[in-house]
């Protein structure tokens, strides 16, 4: 089953219970994913929590929505359209696109997609966008000049926001790996001015391989139950018409009975001075009811 990863500080039971293994299990596939794409020099341009798919029961992550991109260098243009969602974007995108109105393009590379890229190392560790506690994103430069990323106290004159998921995070950020959070800092606080401090995916590729190597591989997801096979389908039972004996040559009366019976369609014991074909009698209804086993189903002579 494929999970659509949202931006949402409700879904954060899903990241509370995952071990760290598989945070970065999961962040390794995603940055091995821009890598490669990055190698061909193609921009995504529309990188956010949407478009980033998890099969949780096999840990496996699938990038995309690559419909918005496109190769970096060439007479191509990626471009981001109208007001977009700001948890992923790059600080210049969020700048020209408060200049420009809802029609116009606004150009994106390779540099803005790595910015994005630390966002979705940041999303699959901790399941939160890096600015989740800003209210108003104007004032991230602010916060940055005056703090250092990732303070969520004290934060005189910039307004918060989530702030019932604080605790969590402050924990989960001490928790994380050093290589992480050195990287996390060098896109976020050094790299919000300066692109060219924005960590590569190539960089983020070697630094979480490096993490996976030191941690305790994460829990193989179980194999899946094979549905209960349904029992075959039971067979109308052939059984004998005297003593319910089963899965008799005849359907009317078994070896036995027949014997008893003298032969397989007359009644030796017939009321009648000769002998009757038993279809006969019972039809017309010359005998009792039986009692099944014991006596014969057409005269009820004990048996």
């Amino acid at each position: 089953t494929l999970v659509q990863i949202r931006d949402d500080v409700d879904d954060l039971n899903t990241y509370i219970n995952l071990p760290w293994a598989t945070r970065i299990a999961l962040s390794q596939q995603f940055v091995e994913g821009m890598h490669i794409l990055y190698s061909l020099r193609i921009v995504h341009a529309d990188l956010n929590g949407q478009n980033l798919m998890v099969d949780m029961a096999q840990g496996s992550l699938t990038i995309i929505d690559l419909d918005g991109g496109a190769v970096a260098g060439t007479g191509q243009t990626p471009v981001v359209l109208g007001k977009p969602e700001p948890g992923w974007l790059a600080p210049e995108i969020m700048a020209e696109l408060v200049r420009t109105t809802a029609r116009q393009q606004v150009t994106v590379g390779i540099p803005v997609d790595l910015w994005s890229t630390a966002c979705g190392v940041h999303y699959l560790l901790f399941g939160l966008a890096p600015f989740f506690f800003m209210a108003e994103q104007y004032q991230t430069a602010a916060y940055l000049q005056h703090h250092t990323w990732p303070a969520l106290h004290g934060l005189n004159g910039i307004q918060t926001q989530n702030n019932h998921v604080f605790g969590y995070y402050e924990r989960a950020y001490q928790q994380s790996p050093a290589q992480a959070q050195r990287l996390l800092t060098f896109a976020f606080q050094r790299g919000y001015l300066d692109t060219g401090q924005r960590p590569t995916a190539y960089q983020w590729l070697q630094e979480l391989h490096a993490v996976a190597a030191q941690l305790p591989p994460a829990p193989r997801p179980p194999p899946p139950v094979p549905a209960p096979t349904p029992p075959p389908p039971v067979p109308a039972r052939l059984t004998c018409t005297v003593c319910g004996e089963a899965n008799t040559p005849d359907v009317v009366y078994c070896q036995h009975c027949l014997t008893r019976l003298g032969g397989e369609r007359w009644c030796p014991h017939s009321p009648l001075p000769f002998a009757v074909p038993l279809r006969l009698l019972a039809r017309f209804g010359k005998h009792r009811t039986p009692d099944r086993g014991r006596h014969c189903v057409v005269c009820g002579a004990a048996l």
